[in-house]
């Protein structure tokens, strides 16, 4: 693997080291050979060939002076590092084709931006301290923005979308069979009504669909991850859904 060094100005191969060559598996496996292949390109920046069954598969080249990516297969990279500990690198990059992508997370700022092959972008951006810390405040894209309104409690109150309409959210408190649960009632933008029932850790229990009377039940395993246990369709809300109607 070549060594590449820059001497006044100009990239030398100053040496060679040990790396990777080959990775190959008994005949009874069957995983294809994969070789590596090291070199320099034009501007003498190290390059690295990934082939498989001897065709080339990947091709990557780097600058030697910051080891960061500049090329990979098809994609051409601009990379600029962060600022600090919170703030990702931006990372651009594009095709044969001329298509563009590019990614950048600043949290200490709040937001991240993201552009796709489409060339839209859309730029999120969030609390950075206090109690909504890490929650959404905006979402800005090529459809519209989005913005995200909360409670003295952290929990989410109002969505207003592009077109102005407003999704809203309440939370009120209904004694269950299990404990005094809070239940959580989403106004949708098209007058949808949705009722889920939360825990007292915030973990949804139960989900009921006023319209179309979609009634789905949850459970969690030891490591806190949710199963939909039950899916039925009913004529009438169970009981704490229908309190939380009548509460409203």
């Amino acid at each position: 693997k070549p060594r590449v060094q820059n001497l006044a100005g100009k990239n030398v191969i100053a040496g060679k080291d040990m790396s990777l060559a080959s990775i190959s598996t008994g005949e009874a496996s069957r995983m294809p050979f994969r070789a590596f292949e090291y070199g320099v390109d034009t501007g003498i920046q190290p390059t690295m060939t990934a082939k498989r069954d001897g065709q080339e598969e990947r091709k990557i080249v780097w600058n030697s002076g910051n080891n960061i990516i500049s090329k990979d297969g098809e994609w051409t990279y601009d990379i600029s590092m962060g600022a600090g500990p919170s703030d990702n690198a931006a990372i651009g990059r594009k095709n044969a084709k001329n298509q563009s992508e590019f990614w950048h997370r600043d949290g200490s700022k709040g937001e991240e931006i993201v552009q796709g092959l489409d060339g839209l972008m859309k730029v999120t951006s969030w609390f950075t301290s206090g109690l909504l810390a890490g929650k959404v405040r905006r979402v800005d894209s090529g459809h519209g923005t989005y913005k995200y309104t909360y409670d003295d409690h952290g929990r989410l109150l109002r969505v207003v979308r592009p077109s102005g309409v407003v999704d809203k959210v309440k939370y009120i408190n209904v004694p269950t069979m299990r404990a005094s649960n809070v239940v959580k009632v989403q106004e949708l933008f098209d007058a949808q009504r949705v009722c889920t029932l939360l825990d007292n850790l915030g973990r949804v229990q139960a989900r009921f669909d006023y319209a179309s009377g979609a009634y789905h039940t949850f459970t969690y395993n030891q490591d806190g991850y949710a199963t939909l246990e039950n899916e039925v369709y009913v004529n009438d809300p169970p009981e704490w859904a229908r309190i939380a109607s009548i509460s409203q």
